[in-house]
């Protein structure tokens, strides 16, 4: 029988704390388009590098700590991007 540690091993690292773009959009609930909208208007935000270079990653808790702050019927709707 496998544990939570065997099955946390499986996950890349980087995996486990940060999300590509596509990956945060699904669990957002919303289109790749529209969660470029909400992080250009500074709603959510990729994480910076030293030396300020930006990737398009997010922190897994970001995006959970985002999600959890939404009502739960504005997922994917426009209204939530205006939040």
């Amino acid at each position: 029988m496998t544990d939570r540690r065997t099955k946390l091993a499986a996950i890349p690292i980087h995996e486990r704390f940060l999300l590509d773009e596509e990956t945060a959009s699904i669990m957002c609930g919303v289109s790749r388009n529209l969660f470029r909208k909400w992080v250009g208007r500074g709603i959510i935000s990729p994480i910076r590098l030293p030396g300020g270079e930006v990737r398009s990653l997010y922190r897994r808790s970001d995006v959970l700590a985002f999600v959890d702050s939404l009502p739960g019927d504005t997922i994917g709707d426009k209204d939530a991007s205006a939040k």
